[in-house]
């Protein structure tokens, strides 16, 4: 995909400068016994869409952080509710 596709929908005020919409951005906490799930959609520095997927064993030191690259903010939601809803219903989550 070209980078013109993935931030496309970018916006910008008068002086070109980007504005980020933090209004959309979300984050959403799941845990399971001792293991946690963290989603995150927010904008990267150019103002494309991403959703960062953070999970590991609380109170553990490591942990593991996904970055996906969306190419708009429908898809990026569409993601996000898919894999909150696997989180929830396959895999036995709770949201917190």
């Amino acid at each position: 995909m070209a980078d013109s596709d993935a931030h496309s929908s970018t916006a910008k005020d008068a002086c070109g400068k980007l504005k980020y919409a933090l209004s959309v951005w979300q984050q959403r906490r799941f845990e399971r016994g001792t293991r946690y799930y963290e989603l995150h959609l927010q904008q990267d520095l150019w103002g494309g869409w991403e959703l960062l997927r953070i999970f590991g064993r609380s109170h553990a030191k490591q942990g593991r952080v996904i970055c996906e690259p969306l190419g708009n903010l429908n898809q990026a939601v569409g993601r996000l509710e898919a894999l909150t809803a696997y989180r929830i219903n396959q895999r036995h989550y709770q949201v917190v």
